[in-house]
C-alpha cells in the first residue's frame, strides 16, 4: 500500500469514530501538561521557599559563627586592616583564622565574607569606688577587638592607651598594687553602669589586679551591624534583678588592642567569638545540595588554631539548618507526589488503552473493508498508528506548551523527551491493538486454556513486581544509593493496587457464584440473572482497575492531607513553644518579669542561645548548641517539659534533645567541664527544633561560663480566656522591634509556605484526576459493553419484564465488582498511607521534628464512598436510557 493510500486510509479510519480518538487526545494533553507542570511546579515552590527560609534567618544567625573559649596568643602576621603594632598582636590570629576560610570548598568560599573576631573575658566585678546604697553592682568583661575604632565614634573623652611602663598605683582601701589599665566602652553601658570618664575602678582576677579607667565613651557607627548582634552587651548592659538581691549591672569594656599581649591574666577564659557572612543572593534550589553538603563539611571540621594555643574552632548557622530543612521538605514532598501520582498515572495508561480498544472497535468496518480488498495485517498497524501519532503527537506538544507557560523555570530538554514519550503512546496502543477487531466476539466464560495461562502469568508478574516494589520503598525510601529516584519503588501504590486488582478479579467468581446458586434457588428473574452475567459474561475489568486505584488514591490522600493538616497543627505548636513567642534584641530578667504582667499572661519562660559548649559523655568530647532556659518556667508553660532543671544543685542539671540523649551511653557527663546530669528529653517542647543540643537553666548559666542570663526569645502562655492576638499586640508594644507569632500566625504560615501548598494542591489533584479517569473509564467500557446489554434489555422487554426488571437485572450484575472495587480500593486505600509514612519522612513538610501520626476524616471518607457509588452507577446509563425509550 502506498503512502498517500495509508494517509486516506488513516483519515478515513480517524472520521469512521472522531470520538474515540477526541478522548485520545484529550488524555495526552492532560498528561503531558500533568507530567511536564508537576516537577516544576514543585521546583519552583521549593525555590521561592529556599529565598523565604533564608531570608527569615535572622541577624547574626545567618552568619557562619563559632564560639570557643582559649587562651588567646600574641603573635605577628598578615593583617590587612591593621596598623603594625596590632598587626605584632593579632596577626598570627588574623593570619590563621583566614586560612581556614581560604580551605572552604571554592563555591563555598565565594559566599563567604570576610573573617571577623572579637574576644572576651569572663564578667569580673567592677564596682564604683563609693556606690549609694540603691547603686547597682557593676561587672566588666574585658573585650579584645584589634578592629573596634573602626566600628565606633568617640562622643565624649579619648580611645584608651595602653602604656606598658606605667607605674603601679596603690589601692586606697586594701593597699594592695594595681595595674593601670585605660579602657573605654558605649555611651549606654557607662549610663547603666553609673561610670563617668575619668573614673577609676579596681577590677581584680584570680592571678592580678587592675585598676581600670574610662577615658571614653562611644556610639555604633551602625548600630545594627553584626558585631553587635554577635557580642551583647556591648552597646548596652545586661541587667540582673530577681528582686532579693542588689541588682548588677555587666557592660563590656574594650582596652587598647596592643594590650591584650601585656595583659594575658585579662585574656584568661577568653571567650572568641569568630564569624563571617554568608552570601546567600542567586542560590537555586538546584545550587542548595551542593552549597549545602560544602557548607555541612566546613562546619564539621574542627580546625586547631595555634594562636588560641591549640584550641579547635567549630563553626555552625542557622542558614546551613534552613537549607537542609527546605532540601529535606523538597525532597520528602517529591518523593511522595510521584508516589501518588503513579496511581493516576495508570488509571490514564487504563483509560488509553480503553479508547484505543474503542477507536479499533468502533472501526471494524473499515478494518474489515480494508483487509478485504487485499490490506495487510501490518498495512492495518501501521495506519492505526498513524492516526494515533497524528492525534498523540499534536496533543502532546498542546499539552507540553500548557505546561511550559503556566509554570515558571527553564527548559530542561528531559521534558522534551517525556512529551515525546506522551506524544507516541497512542500509535503504540493503536497497533497493539490492530489484531483484535477482525476476530469474531466470544463469550468471555468459554476461553481457550491459553487465554487462561497468559492471565496467570500476568497475575504473577504484576503480584511480583508489586512486592518487589514495595520492599524497595520500604528499604530505599523511593531513591537509588544515588540519590536518583527509583521509579520500580516509587510505582509501588499502582502495582499494589493492580495487583489488588488482578486479586479481585481472580477470587470474585467465588463469592458470587455462591450468591448465583442461592438466588437460582429463588424465584427473582433478576438476581439469578444479574449474577448470572457477572459470572459468565464478566465485562470492564480495566474500569475495575481504574476503579480500584482511583479509590486507593482518593482514600490514601484523603488520609496523607488529613494528617499533613493535623501534623502541622502540632508541630507549629511545638515548633513555637507556647501560645505566642517573641524573637528579637537581648532582654533583661527585668524585662521578662515586666512582660509577666501583661494582661492574659499566664507563663513567661525565655530562651537564651549560647553556642556550642564542649559536652563530654565520658571519654568522648564534643561541641553541641547549648541554651538557657527559665526551667521554672517551660515546666509551666509544657506539660511535658521535665521538671527539675531548675533545681540549682551540682551536677548541673540539663535537658537534652532527643538526637543528643539518644547518642548519650553514660552518665558520666560535663559542660565546659561542669559535672551535669541529664534529667530527661525536652522533644521540642522548647521551640528550638531538631538536631542535638542542650538546656540549662538560668541559675547554672554563669558556672558554665555563659555569663549572665540574657534571653533573645521569649514564650508565652496564656491565661484562661485570653485572645492570643491582643496578648502578642501587648508584646510587640513592650519589645518594639520583636518579632511576636502566635501560634494560630505559625499554623497559618505553615499551611501557606510553598512547598507544603504544592504538596496539598498536589494530593488534591490526583484525587480529581483519578476520580475524572476512573469516571471516564467506566463510561468507556459501558459505552464498549452497551451493544450486550441494550440487546439483553430488549430482549427482557419483549418477554414482558417491566423497566424495574430490567434495571435491576443490571445493577445486580454491576454490583459484585463494584462492591469488589470498594472493598480492595478502600483497604489500599488505608495501607497505601502506613506505607508512605514507612518510606517517606513527613517531619520535614510539617515542619515537626517527628513524624505526625495518621489521621482520616469520616467525612471525606464517606465522600469516596458515595462517589464511587455514584461512578457504578453510571456505568448502567446507556442500558437505562435505552429501557426508558423501550418502555416508552
Amino acid at each position: 500500500m502506498s503512502a498517500p493510500s495509508r494517509i486516506g486510509l488513516g483519515l478515513r479510519l480517524y472520521l469512521a469514530a472522531p470520538a474515540w480518538s477526541a478522548v485520545v487526545g484529550i488524555l495526552v494533553v492532560v498528561v503531558t501538561g500533568l507530567l511536564l507542570a508537576a516537577p516544576r511546579a514543585t521546583a519552583d515552590a521549593a525555590g521561592v521557599e529556599l529565598r523565604q527560609a533564608i531570608a527569615d534567618v535572622r541577624g547574626a544567625q545567618r552568619d557562619v559563627v563559632s564560639q570557643s573559649t582559649a587562651q588567646l596568643v600574641p603573635g605577628a602576621g598578615e593583617a590587612p586592616g591593621l596598623e603594625p603594632e596590632e598587626a605584632a598582636v593579632y596577626g598570627a590570629l588574623d593570619e590563621q583564622l583566614r586560612a581556614v576560610v581560604a580551605a572552604a570548598p571554592a563555591d563555598l568560599r565565594e559566599r563567604l565574607g570576610e573573617v571577623d573576631y572579637v574576644g572576651r573575658s569572663a564578667p569580673l566585678q567592677a564596682d564604683a569606688p563609693d556606690p549609694s546604697a540603691d547603686a547597682r553592682r557593676g561587672n566588666a568583661r574585658v573585650a579584645f577587638d584589634p578592629r573596634i575604632l573602626d566600628r565606633v565614634e568617640l562622643v565624649d573623652g579619648a580611645a584608651p592607651v595602653f602604656d606598658p611602663d606605667a607605674p603601679m598605683v596603690t589601692d586606697p582601701v586594701m593597699g594592695s598594687l594595681l595595674f593601670p589599665v585605660q579602657v573605654m566602652m558605649s555611651a549606654r553601658s557607662a549610663e547603666d553602669l553609673d561610670w563617668g570618664i575619668g573614673q577609676r575602678r579596681t577590677v581584680g582576677t584570680t592571678f592580678a589586679n587592675y585598676e581600670f579607667e574610662l577615658t571614653g565613651v562611644f556610639e555604633a557607627d551602625d548600630p545594627d551591624a553584626p558585631v553587635w548582634q554577635h557580642i551583647p552587651s556591648v552597646l548596652r548592659a545586661e541587667v540582673y534583678d530577681d528582686g532579693n538581691t542588689t541588682p548588677t549591672a555587666t557592660a563590656t569594656v574594650f582596652v587598647a588592642p596592643e594590650a591584650f599581649a601585656a595583659l594575658p591574666e585579662l585574656a584568661q577564659g577568653t571567650r572568641l567569638t569568630t564569624w563571617m557572612s554568608f552570601d546567600a543572593t542567586g542560590l537555586t534550589i538546584d545550587d542548595a545540595p551542593e552549597v549545602a553538603i560544602d557548607l555541612r563539611r566546613f562546619t564539621n571540621q574542627r580546625e586547631k588554631i595555634p594562636a588560641l594555643a591549640g584550641a579547635t574552632l567549630k563553626f555552625d548557622s542557622a542558614t546551613l539548618d534552613a537549607i537542609e530543612r527546605v532540601l529535606d521538605r523538597s525532597q520528602a514532598t517529591s518523593a511522595l507526589l510521584v508516589l501518588v501520582g503513579s496511581g493516576p498515572l495508570g488509571v490514564a495508561g487504563a483509560v488509553l488503552g480503553l479508547a484505543a480498544q474503542g477507536a479499533v472497535t468502533a472501526r471494524r468496518p473499515a478494518l474489515a473493508l480494508a483487509a478485504a480488498r487485499g490490506a495487510s495485517p501490518g498495512a492495518l498497524r501501521r495506519a492505526l498508528a498513524l492516526e494515533g501519532a497524528l492525534v498523540g503527537i499534536p496533543a502532546a506538544a498542546i499539552g507540553a506548551t500548557l505546561a511550559l507557560l503556566l509554570t515558571p523555570g527553564p527548559l530542561d530538554p528531559t521534558m522534551l523527551v517525556v512529551a515525546a514519550i506522551v506524544g507516541l503512546a497512542p500509535a503504540a496502543v493503536f497497533a497493539a491493538r490492530a489484531s483484535f477487531p477482525l476476530r469474531r466476539s466470544v463469550r468471555n466464560d468459554l476461553g481457550a486454556s491459553t487465554r487462561g495461562r497468559l492471565r496467570l502469568a500476568l497475575d504473577l508478574v504484576v503480584s511480583g513486581l508489586a512486592g518487589l516494589s514495595t520492599v524497595l520503598l520500604l528499604l530505599g525510601g523511593g531513591t537509588t544509593p544515588e540519590g536518583r529516584v527509583d521509579w520500580l519503588a516509587v510505582v509501588a501504590p499502582l502495582l499494589l493496587a493492580a495487583a489488588g486488582a488482578l486479586l479481585g478479579e481472580r477470587l470474585l467468581p467465588a463469592p458470587a457464584g455462591a450468591s448465583l446458586a442461592r438466588a437460582a434457588a429463588g424465584p427473582r428473574l433478576p438476581g439469578f440473572l444479574g449474577l448470572a452475567r457477572a459470572v459468565r459474561d464478566p465485562s470492564g475489568s480495566i474500569a475495575g482497575l481504574a476503579l480500584v486505584v482511583a479509590i486507593a488514591i482518593a482514600v490514601g490522600s484523603s488520609v496523607l492531607l488529613t494528617t499533613l493538616d493535623r501534623g502541622t497543627a502540632t508541630a507549629a505548636a511545638a515548633a513555637l513553644g507556647g501560645d505566642v513567642r517573641a524573637d528579637g534584641p537581648p532582654l533583661t530578667p527585668d524585662d521578662v518579669d515586666a512582660l509577666a504582667e501583661l494582661p492574659g499572661v499566664a507563663a513567661v519562660g525565655g530562651v537564651e542561645p549560647i553556642g556550642s559548649v564542649t559536652f563530654s559523655d565520658g571519654p568522648e568530647r564534643l561541641q553541641v548548641p547549648a541554651y538557657v532556659v527559665d526551667g521554672a518556667a517551660f515546666a509551666a508553660l509544657q506539660p511535658d517539659f521535665p521538671s527539675g532543671l531548675d533545681a540549682g544543685e551540682e551536677p548541673i542539671p540539663f535537658v537534652g534533645s532527643p538526637a543528643l540523649v539518644a547518642d548519650i551511653a553514660g552518665d558520666e557527663n560535663t559542660i565546659e567541664g561542669v559535672d551535669a546530669r541529664l534529667i530527661g528529653s525536652a522533644g521540642s517542647a522548647a521551640g528550638i527544633g531538631d538536631g542535638m543540643w542542650l538546656l540549662v537553666d538560668r541559675s547554672a548559666s554563669e558556672i558554665i561560663g555563659a555569663g549572665l542570663y540574657v534571653p533573645r526569645s521569649v514564650v508565652v502562655g496564656l491565661a484562661p480566656g485570653a485572645d492570643s492576638a491582643a496578648v502578642a499586640d501587648e508584646l510587640a508594644a513592650a519589645l518594639p522591634g520583636a518579632r511576636v507569632t502566635t501560634l494560630d500566625d505559625r499554623i497559618a504560615q505553615q499551611r501557606a509556605t510553598p512547598i507544603p501548598g504544592t504538596l496539598r494542591a498536589g494530593l488534591a489533584v490526583a484525587i480529581l484526576i483519578a476520580a475524572l479517569l476512573a469516571v471516564t473509564a467506566i463510561l468507556m467500557s459501558a459505552r464498549l459493553a452497551a451493544a450486550r446489554r441494550v440487546t439483553l434489555s430488549r430482549s427482557l422487554h419483549r418477554l414482558g419484564a417491566d423497566r424495574r426488571t430490567i434495571v435491576t437485572t443490571f445493577v445486580v450484575e454491576a454490583l459484585p465488582a463494584l462492591v469488589a472495587s470498594l472493598v480492595i480500593g478502600g483497604a489500599l486505600g488505608a495501607a497505601i498511607p502506613f506505607l508512605v509514612v514507612t518510606a517517606v519522612d513527613l517531619a520535614p513538610i510539617v515542619g515537626g521534628i517527628e513524624p505526625p501520626a495518621l489521621a482520616a476524616d469520616p467525612l471525606a471518607l464517606a465522600l469516596i464512598v458515595v462517589g464511587a457509588l455514584a461512578a457504578g452507577a453510571l456505568s448502567l446509563a446507556p442500558v437505562l436510557l435505552t429501557s426508558r425509550k423501550e418502555s416508552a
